[in-house]
């Protein structure tokens, strides 16, 4: 079989066991990330490699599928100024250097995927090394996966590969090779586990020929792995031993939740989102994630709904509670303009 690596920055066809799917900017190694990433050997050249997107809102709010027929609970409403369509993409970002058609909900529900169960439900979150040194526990990151997806997440103990492959970055960073971590992952999985995602404080490249990933995971085998090392806003330096400031605090754990929760989002069966502002959008690099929101766009929430059975208000509720609590006060004013939205009664066709 094949793995197809979709690097936020780039596609890549492996030789290998599943689909996966990775986060972050890579490129082939060589220029840092002050440098606009080039384009990878694999990604489409010419004038434009643009994907063929609708341009219209009734096009975008036809690929979320007819609402009038949606399970009550797994409807949003497609409004175009909660959920913007994505703007035309600058020279190094994401859809500026890679083809991609994106995903309707009809081709996610009918495409094969790893389904959650009873019995197989859990997700697990594994550190491989101290990562609570980093200043964002991973307690914390579970209890947002739980919000998120509607399925229980727990912080699994501490562990790593017996053997891992490393190099030295293109910064002079230590690196990890992802496809040990994944292929380890595969046997770390208790019977009641759905997915289990690893972080690390190291950086992470995925093949010889790029530079860096944020992260990358299996679109059907439920394994996962990301790197808090680019969340630093010091790197490649290392973090600095005082006290972050508030605005520092919001930064990183703004960046590590939109990580691992992408990560997360491709264990569903989810590709990447190219119609709206969009959590499961493609990036290229940190700025590009930094301008991507940490919500999911109508179509893809309504495929997480269809895929855990999660109800859209109850988690809406969970995760505006969970943003307050961290002090991400854009966040929680967001959802909770959502709530106030779709506890209103609505009118008109589609509803």
């Amino acid at each position: 079989m094949f793995r197809v690596t979709l690097l936020l920055c780039g596609i890549a066809l492996l030789c290998g066991l599943a689909w996966a799917s990775s986060r972050g900017g890579a490129a082939p190694a060589g220029p840092g990330p002050s440098s606009p990433p080039p384009a990878p050997p694999s990604s489409p050249t010419g004038a434009s490699a643009l994907p063929t997107r609708p341009g219209s809102e009734a096009g975008r709010t036809a690929r979320t599928g007819p609402l009038a027929r949606a399970p009550v609970g797994e409807v949003e409403r497609p409004d175009p100024v909660a959920f913007p369509p994505m703007p035309t993409p600058e020279a190094s970002d994401w859809l500026a250097v890679h083809r991609e058609e994106g995903q309707t909900f009809e081709e996610f529900r009918t495409a094969p995927r790893r389904i959650p169960t009873k019995e197989r439900h859990t997700l697990r979150v594994r550190p491989l090394d101290d990562v609570e040194a980093f200043g964002v526990p991973v307690a914390l990151l579970s209890e947002h996966l739980t919000a998120y997806y509607g399925l229980p997440c727990v912080a699994a103990e501490r562990g790593a590969p017996p053997r891992l492959t490393t190099r030295t970055g293109a910064l002079g960073q230590p690196q990890d090779l992802t496809t040990d971590v994944l292929d380890w992952l595969r046997g770390e999985r208790p019977s009641d586990t759905y997915g289990v995602i690893a972080v690390t404080t190291r950086d992470l490249y995925p093949e010889a020929s790029w530079n860096f990933v944020f992260g990358q995971a299996g679109l059907r085998d439920g394994t996962g792995v990301f790197s808090f090392a680019r969340m630093e806003p010091r790197f490649p330096l290392p973090r600095d031993p005082g006290p972050r400031t508030p605005d520092e605090r919001a930064l990183v754990l703004r960046r590590c939740l939109k990580v691992v929760t992408h990560e997360v989002g491709h264990m569903f069966g989810m590709e990447h989102c190219i119609e709206r502002r969009c959590l499961l959008n493609g990036s290229n690099h940190v700025a590009e994630m930094d301008a991507q929101p940490l919500h999911l766009c109508p179509t893809c929430l309504r495929k997480v709904v269809h895929a855990t059975r999660v109800d859209s208000l109850a988690r809406y509720r969970a995760l505006e509670a969970f943003y307050r609590r961290v002090n991400l006060g854009a966040e929680a004013d967001w959802v909770a303009g959502r709530l106030a939205a779709l506890t209103v009664p609505a009118s008109g066709p589609g509803r």
